[in-house]
């Protein structure tokens, strides 16, 4: 038995366990809206204020009478540090006030007319929650929304007004929150029932039991496109988390539940991570590449040990556009399959796949490939021969050079704005693989 087999430089992290909850990025990701994380930075400093500014009343008077001279410079001391504590702190709500008055200004003041923009978000949301309050609520000259609008984006909102403001805020957002995880797990439940299908299995590449353990470790959250604005994406996954834009889901139930689907189906297509094995690899393993991996299949490197992924036919930390868009058009091919609509993204790469597939790659072998873990053991110097295999047959039925030459048909598309170009890609993508 040879050295690799005997001792392997790499070990399996299945999915949801707590190293790889470890591996987990999801700073971008969070569970609050803007209002609701200005709240709890306010609430935060201004209760640590108000304790802090307690205690330097309590010594104050304790130095009011006598005391040991000793005692009296700590004490004076403890007093000077106590005071600056609270100052601290009352300074870091007052920042924050003046933070999200300015993020809110900014935000209102962009010119951007699309729908959802989020200038236009926010105006709408504005515009809701004065509809709710009415007049006089977030102060005595308010008694419309464009005053309630243009009392924002010129920050004259008192400190008083604009609470009130961020608190409706962090109200409404709750009751949709709660709206978009139910209907999260009636999509999940759905996905389920789609994927055990007899005509699943021309889509899907992972056993019943398999499915059921990956779907039962997701996680949703509600993105909040005001608090993330350069995020201008309407669904994210990340690992076992799936967020859902929260505007999306009050403009459109079904564009909502669709989004979602096409990332729990990003999620199942990549079961887990592989990272190096032995301990003292571990410090300087971060710019390595795993053994049984071709170089390019990156690491992240800021997780705490050198790893990789495979969600579909995307790598991790690789960018190389080929595996960004064949990843994405199979997605949004099997996200189409599990929901039941057509396809309603990504038209630019659906429509190169289709191309790909009149050229004469199978479907079996594109969806293979998707499927395909590298949570084994290396085969011949690779994890991943099935993806191996389809790069080479689209080369045998494209020629040298195809991956390229669909990457610029993709840039080419996308500098054809016109309406015409749009409705013949959806015509074209308009069907689901036989």
């Amino acid at each position: 038995m040879n050295e690799r087999k005997q001792k392997p430089n790499w070990r399996p992290v299945e999915s949801g366990s707590a190293e790889f909850r470890e591996l987990e990025q999801r700073d971008e990701l969070s569970n609050v809206g803007y209002a609701e994380e200005a709240l709890i930075g306010l609430h935060t400093h201004g209760e640590i204020a108000k304790i802090r500014s307690s205690v330097a009343d309590t010594l104050a008077q304790s130095l009011e009478g006598e005391v040991n001279p000793d005692v009296r410079d700590l004490l004076e001391e403890h007093l000077r540090s106590t005071q600056d504590e609270a100052k601290h702190h009352r300074e870091a709500k007052e920042r924050i006030l003046e933070e999200t008055r300015d993020h809110l200004a900014s935000v209102l003041s962009e010119d951007e007319a699309y729908a959802y923009s989020p200038t236009q978000i926010l105006r709408r949301r504005i515009e809701q929650l004065y509809d709710e309050a009415g007049p006089g609520v977030f102060g005595d000259e308010i008694d419309s929304a464009a005053a309630l609008i243009e009392a924002v984006q010129q920050k004259t909102l008192d400190n008083e007004s604009h609470i009130k403001l961020l608190e409706a805020e962090a109200a409404r957002f709750e009751r949709v929150r709660r709206e978009v995880l139910a209907d999260a797990l009636t999509w999940l439940s759905e996905v389920f029932d789609k994927a055990i299908e007899i005509d699943s299995k021309k889509y899907v590449r992972c056993s019943r039991s398999d499915m059921v353990k990956r779907l039962n470790q997701m996680q949703f959250a509600c993105r909040d496109r005001i608090r993330a604005r350069d995020l201008d994406i309407a669904g994210h996954a990340t690992g076992t988390l799936v967020s859902v834009d929260i505007d999306l889901f009050e403009a459109s139930r079904r564009d909502a539940r669709h989004v979602t689907i096409h990332e729990i189906a990003h999620h199942i297509s990549g079961p887990g991570y592989a990272v190096h094995h032995s301990e003292d690899e571990r410090s300087a393993a971060n710019n390595r590449i795993l053994r049984g991996l071709k170089p390019g299949h990156g690491i992240p490197e800021s997780t705490p040990l050198a790893s990789t992924r495979k969600l579909g036919l995307h790598f991790r930390q690789d960018q190389r556009p080929h595996k960004v868009w064949m990843n994405e058009a199979l997605t949004e091919l099997l996200a189409a399959f599990f929901s039941g609509e057509r396809v309603t993204m990504y038209h630019n790469y659906v429509d190169e796949i289709w191309r790909m597939v009149d050229a004469g790659v199978e479907w079996e072998t594109l969806f293979d490939a998707y499927w395909e873990t590298m949570l084994v053991e290396p085969e011949e110097g690779t994890r991943i021969p099935k993806y191996d295999a389809l790069i080479r047959r689209i080369r045998e039925v494209e020629g040298p050079g195809a991956l390229q030459r669909h990457r610029e048909s993709i840039l080419e598309k996308e500098q054809r704005v016109g309406r015409g170009w749009r409705k013949e890609q959806e015509l074209r993508t308009d069907r689901l693989p036989e």
